[in-house]
């Protein structure tokens, strides 16, 4: 196993995620050094959902929450509302918290849609 004790002086990490479904572009670029890349709105709504996040958290827009909750492992998160997330080149989005249910939770959770919680 590999040293890691040069790890221990560090400051905890901290990331924004931001997560967004949706059709993409993907292709080889370059000729000398080629990289592969993906383009679209999907991931630019994307991009604007971890810029919009905060250190710890994962936002997600609406389309990606209503795409969850039809997927088999829905019961496993809950989706809470932001309020008027304005988000450069959309205007103001319905946007979420992504948040894991803890195993006690999960336990007594029912087969189906997660929780997407509205705000009224």
């Amino acid at each position: 196993m590999a040293d890691t004790s040069w790890t221990r002086d560090m400051a905890d990490i901290n990331v924004r995620i931001g997560l967004h479904n949706g059709p993409v572009v993907a292709g080889v670029i370059g000729h000398s050094r080629t990289a592969y890349d993906i383009w679209g709105d999907a991931v630019n709504v994307a991009a604007r959902m971890e810029q919009t996040s905060m250190p710890g958290k994962i936002h997600v827009s609406e389309q990606f929450a209503l795409a969850l909750s039809k997927s088999p492992i829905c019961h496993q998160f809950n989706c809470i509302p932001r309020l008027g997330v304005i988000v450069k080149g959309k205007g103001t989005l319905s946007t979420y918290w992504l948040e894991k249910i803890s195993t006690a939770q999960n336990q007594t959770a029912q087969e189906g849609s997660p929780e997407i919680k509205r705000a009224h």
